[in-house]
């Protein structure tokens, strides 16, 4: 996927799909520093998130390394590394 090839962009993917999934959050809300669970997004929410940007990556990741992620930041470079 194009825009996909650093961590902020898979970052920028990650917030693309929360916006899809969670419209009633503030876009300016949203910042790298945060977690999804400080953003008020239940687990199953942060599960439909975290799966669709997998999805569109065509990647695979441990859970434990996923759980491991602090904020949306460290999610993304998470990710990345399995790119």
């Amino acid at each position: 996927m194009t825009g996909t090839s650093t961590p902020d962009g898979v970052y920028t993917l990650l917030r693309t799909h929360l916006l899809a999934i969670r419209p009633d959050l503030a876009a300016d809300s949203i910042r790298p520093g945060l977690s999804m669970r400080e953003l008020g997004v239940n687990s199953l929410d942060r599960l439909d998130v975290v799966v669709a940007a997998l999805t569109d990556l065509g990647v695979e990741v441990p859970s434990d390394e996923l759980a491991a992620a602090a904020d949306l930041g460290h999610l993304a470079e998470i990710i990345h590394r399995h790119r």
